[in-house]
């Protein structure tokens, strides 16, 4: 959910929409781990982030990709429901 900050909710914590974030999705399509990522910086010509995207076949090689990710500050963002 966002805020009227443009923020999105985290728990009791916000999280700004041009922070480096990623979100996982699982079984899409053939592909069974997705993680989509934004750098904070690549936008679409509208003017909304631009996520890059990374299959994973295997656990083990999504959870190594995401610790990189974490250290480079990247935030993990969840959905609320």
């Amino acid at each position: 959910m966002l805020d009227n900050n443009g923020k999105y909710f985290m728990g009791k914590e916000k999280i700004a929409m041009s922070d480096k974030r990623y979100y996982i999705m699982y079984n899409v399509g053939t592909t069974k781990y997705l993680v989509n990522y934004h750098d904070g910086i690549q936008k679409h010509k509208d003017g909304s982030d631009f996520f890059s995207m990374k299959s994973f076949k295997n656990k083990k090689t999504m959870s190594n990709f995401i610790s990189e990710l974490l250290n480079q500050g990247y935030r993990e963002r969840r959905w609320l429901e």
